[in-house]
């Protein structure tokens, strides 16, 4: 029960934090990205902790080895979410070292 409300406490964060990230922030600084990564962290949260309580209530009735794929989701899901996190702020220190050159 516990994982069901963090689940859906965690996708009500990412709304609201996407939310702000595309009507709050007019300062033309990097608040909006900021404000976009906590939407997709916390998008994440809730996707890995769906996949935690599908894996331990497996487990809990004798699938142990969902338990085992439900954490290597979770490892992809990670790995996946960095990769597409970190496109945008690499490009930018691209560009900055190239206008030094």
């Amino acid at each position: 029960m516990i994982g069901i409300v963090a689940v859906a406490t965690k996708e009500c964060l990412f709304r609201y934090f996407r939310s702000l990230s595309l009507h709050g922030d007019d300062s033309g600084g990097n608040g909006a990205d900021i404000l976009t990564a906590g939407a997709w962290h916390a998008r994440t949260d809730a996707v890995s902790s769906c996949a935690a309580v599908l894996g331990a209530a497996g487990a809990l009735v004798g699938f142990q080895s969902l338990d085992s794929l439900a954490a290597g989701f979770i490892g992809i899901l990670m790995l996946g979410m960095g990769i597409a996190q970190s496109g945008g702020p690499v490009q930018r220190c691209i560009r900055v070292v190239q206008n030094w050159s």
